[in-house]
């Protein structure tokens, strides 16, 4: 089965196959910096860009590569390194947003013959690249005078329109190392529970029969401060009703919208044009990043 995989930065590099099932005749093809990108490197980037969406030809697949090779490079000169809870919660995270496993998404990626150990190098350069950049967008960051234009061009000054949420979690606790089978009928029980939830004020009471579940107030919060899948889940769930289970490290979440009001908010004017002014310049620092670093980078095909 094909699956979809969308990851916010560009690429990352295979730092190496040890561990990983080889192909005939592997062999390096290019060595970056005195890191070596190996055919069987390439060979499982251009099956991750397939599955992606993206581009998959052998010269994209070494393009990407090749760029990690100096972003991996740069990030050890600079003393940046990326722990493996950081990659494991990411790959954690992808595989949440195809509504699977972390250990589902490991065997539907070898079914396309990818191992799991590349989109997890890919997700650590990638977490090494944000971090460069975001150390680099701090000494290069957006000035208040061009949040303050921004604000006046597009008429935002005086006040905005917003919209303000009061939410509640519900967990339903899944303790870690549980089996397959206990999980999914834990995410039954959620999914049963979100069916019949009726609102915050009857959330305890309707979670006191069930076995391992928390109920907590979130409390207030601005449209702004939702953000990616769960943030979308939120705004389109009507009052008194909740979202769809999500599977997190602790099991199953769900978020009720108690009440929810449309507000004047000048801060959250400024704090949504602050956030697109961050994104636009830290796209443009992390290109021209990029470019010196590959300027400046030994490339050898072999």
């Amino acid at each position: 089965m094909k699956i979809l995989i969308s990851l916010m930065f560009g690429a990352l590099m295979v730092l190496g196959s040890a561990g990983q099932p080889a192909f005939a005749q592997t062999t390096i093809k290019i060595i970056v910096n005195g890191l070596p990108i190996t055919s069987y490197d390439i060979n499982q980037r251009v099956r991750i860009l397939r599955i992606s969406g993206g581009s998959a030809t052998t010269q994209n697949a070494q393009r990407e590569l090749i760029d990690e090779a100096v972003q991996i490079a740069e990030a050890r000169r600079r003393g940046i390194s990326v722990s493996e809870s950081q990659v494991e919660n990411a790959f954690a995270t992808i595989a949440r947003g195809i509504n699977m496993s972390a250990a589902q998404l490991t065997s539907a990626l070898s079914g396309e013959g990818i191992a799991a150990s590349s989109l997890k190098s890919r997700i650590r350069a990638q977490i090494a690249w944000s971090l460069l950049v975001q150390q680099r967008l701090a000494r290069e960051g957006v000035r208040n005078d061009d949040i303050v234009a921004a604000l006046f061009a597009e008429g935002n000054q005086a006040a905005l329109t917003t919209t303000e949420y009061v939410l509640q979690q519900i967990i339903f606790v899944v303790p870690s190392g549980s089996s397959s089978s206990f999980t999914q009928q834990r995410r039954r029980e959620a999914e049963n529970y979100r069916l019949r939830y009726s609102g915050c004020a009857t959330a305890i009471q309707q979670a006191s029969a069930l076995r391992d579940v928390v109920v907590r107030d979130i409390g207030r919060r601005m449209a702004s401060e939702l953000s990616g899948a769960q943030g979308q889940a939120v705004t389109s769930t009507a009052i008194g009703s909740a979202t769809r289970p999500v599977q997190t490290e602790n099991g199953f979440e769900l978020i009720g919208v108690c009440d929810k009001r449309d507000i004047q908010s000048t801060a959250d004017a400024r704090t949504a044009v602050e956030n697109r002014l961050t994104l636009a310049k830290g796209q443009e620092v992390g290109q021209e990043y990029l470019a010196e670093l590959r300027a400046a980078a030994i490339i050898q095909y072999l």
